[in-house]
């Protein structure tokens, strides 16, 4: 018979326990402990219960794992534990992903990666524990957003919770559903598509009908509850009803979420889209994904076998806002003024990354800062205030400068959102809200950053100080940088170490050596790099040569002499270089001409 998991016999009588004699106890624990070892194991927990880590704590078990791991020659393990729990950031929030990570990864020391694993995930558990208590006295402090994100957290440390699990069910039943694409038997009603022509997908939180090929269908509808799930988190503000946690914490069964199935339209190539939107909607060719209000729809189109991610997210968020949060079946589009917030806080959720074990939104590395970085802090760029806030969702739309209107948009959505402070944030949902329900109140705002002060405090959010670049995770891939005039860390463009698919980079103006440029050489996929206004010498050239993609070089200002430009005669693609105030002489102009106007190669 399997062993029990008690280790001691003992016999009840009434309301009292009986227990034989000292001796003959001893003898009986030996015999059970010979028969079933986990027994002992079993004594041993239930005399010592599971107590709570602090994050502190945690920390610092973590690291004595790790460096035990290192110890017994397990590099993964080691990696794996080190990394595990995300740096926090002052400019970044991390958010868990609905799918529990897989930590126990194959090694050739199989009985030493299942101590580790144990050991692993009784810390994990014990800092669950510590985090369900700080839940509750955020709970109790009506402080639901923080406990929302912190709920979402526990559950990556113990998966396994019934009661976390109970809390987040109807994301992790989304998460788990099957996403097959189903061929429909029937034309369709609007676009024409022939019976047995294109496919559908029913999912918990969407519906997706498509003409591309159903494996695309497929793998691009499998991330539609991630994000979803991953947004929620990133602007719980939007959509969690006061409440609803507290008693889905307490066990009630009482829905977390308002139940939304959001419509949307894969077209298989970019000139499908046009084709079947363009009659309906202006300017449809100049847009790369559309959220149609009116028809509770979001369109995209599969170009080189892929979906524009930040596109993807931009949209959803506006039919999220629109169908699934606190104020859907507003109508910000009828507004006579504010339309901007409309736009930037799509244009934030483009900086929704996620990686393998968890997610991330803002942070300086987000995709739309680079180019509010270039205009603001190179172009000296800024919209007036009361300018921006004019305009209407039509006549957005009409302005002369209206990608700049985009940029300063997502900057400052950036900088109300990245605030560590919460009342930075609340006020800028605030705002939000009185824009979706067509009573623009922007003195909400002002609340936290005086209008007479946003400029410049928007310039100085975008200069990025030297400990934020290097919290960069190698984890995300950037493929544009712009970090003009920021402060360089002590070890120059370490933090860039990693970035092989950078394509433009600009540090110009930053305090550059010769010896910080040999990262570049590791950036085979580089067109576009600014070193101006740095110190570097002919020197810092020789780590360009190998970037055969390079198509516009900025060397303003630097030490670069002619015996340095000839050292980037031979980049093959080549096509602009800046040499404004640097002692290139007319003697380098013949065969950098000859150089810049021949034929082109690529790798």
């Amino acid at each position: 018979m399997p062993c029990q998991n008690s280790a001691v016999m003992t016999w009840k009588g009434k309301g009292r326990v009986v227990a034989s004699s000292s001796s003959f106890l001893f003898l009986l624990t030996l015999v059970i402990a010979a028969i079933c070892p986990s027994a002992s194991v079993a004594q041993e927990a239930n005399a010592a219960p599971e107590t709570a880590l602090p994050t502190t704590d945690y920390l610092v078990e973590l690291e004595k794992l790790a460096s035990k791991c290192e110890e017994l020659k397990l590099p993964i393990q080691a990696e794996q534990t080190r990394t595990w729990w995300p740096q926090t950031r002052t400019d970044q929030t991390w958010l868990a992903l609905p799918t529990a990570a897989v930590t126990n990864k194959p090694n050739e020391n199989e009985e030493l990666v299942s101590k580790w694993h144990t050991r692993f995930e009784t810390l994990r558990r014990r800092h669950a524990l510590y985090l369900i208590e700080e839940i509750k006295k955020l709970l109790e402090g009506k402080d639901e957003i923080a406990a929302y994100r912190l709920v979402w957290r526990a559950y990556r440390e113990d998966p396994q919770n019934p009661q976390l699990k109970f809390v987040l069910q109807s994301f992790l039943n989304a998460t788990g559903v099957d996403s097959k694409a189903r061929l429909a038997s029937t034309a369709h009603p609007k676009y024409g598509w022939p019976a047995k022509t294109f496919h559908r997908v029913q999912l918990p939180h969407f519906r997706v009908v498509s003409n591309a090929s159903p494996d695309l269908l497929e793998q691009w509808a499998q991330e539609l509850e991630k994000i979803f799930a991953v947004w929620t988190q990133a602007y719980p503000d939007l959509w969690l009803a006061p409440g609803s946690l507290k008693n889905r914490l307490a066990g009630k069964n009482v829905p977390l979420e308002r139940k939304a199935e959001m419509n949307l339209v894969l077209f298989r190539s970019r000139e499908d889209y046009i084709q079947h939107l363009g009659k309906a909607e202006q300017l449809i060719e100049n847009s790369v994904g559309y959220y149609s209000p009116k028809e509770t729809t979001s369109y995209f189109y599969i170009e080189d076998g892929a979906i524009s991610y930040p596109t993807l997210v931009h949209e959803l968020t506006h039919q999220i806002i629109q169908e699934a949060s606190l104020v859907r079946g507003s109508e910000p589009w009828t507004a006579r003024s504010d339309f901007w917030i409309v736009e930037a806080i799509a244009l934030h959720a483009e900086s929704i990354w996620i990686g393998d074990d968890y997610a991330t939104v803002g942070g300086w590395e987000s995709p739309r800062l680079q180019v509010a970085r270039y205009r603001m802090l190179r172009d000296d760029y800024w919209m007036d205030w009361e300018s921006l806030r004019g305009h209407s969702a039509e006549t957005w739309k009409q302005q002369e400068e209206l990608a700049r209107a985009y940029t300063q948009s997502a900057g400052l959505a950036h900088l109300w959102l990245d605030d560590s402070d919460p009342v930075v944030r609340e006020s800028f949902f605030k705002y939000l809200t009185s824009v979706y329900r067509n009573k623009p109140n922007a003195k909400l705002l002002y609340e936290t950053i005086p209008a007479d002060s946003l400029k410049s405090r928007y310039e100085n959010v975008l200069q990025v100080p030297a400990q934020l670049l290097k919290q960069l995770s190698p984890q995300r891939k950037l493929e544009e940088c712009v970090l003009i005039g920021c402060e360089l860390p002590s070890d120059g463009l370490n933090f860039l170490s990693t970035q092989s698919d950078m394509k433009w980079l600009d540090v110009s103006f930053m305090a550059l050596k010769d010896s910080h440029c040999g990262v570049l050489a590791s950036m085979p996929k580089l067109e576009r790099l600014s070193l101006e206004g740095s110190t570097i010498s002919n020197i810092a050239l020789k780590d360009l040569q190998g970037l055969s993609k390079l198509n516009e070089l900025d060397l303003s200002g630097t030490k670069i002499d002619d015996e340095g430009v000839a050292l980037l005669l031979e980049l093959p693609a080549l096509e602009t270089l800046w040499l404004t105030q640097t002692k290139v002489s007319d003697a380098s102009l013949p065969g950098l001409l000859l150089s810049l106007h021949k034929p082109h190669q690529y790798d």
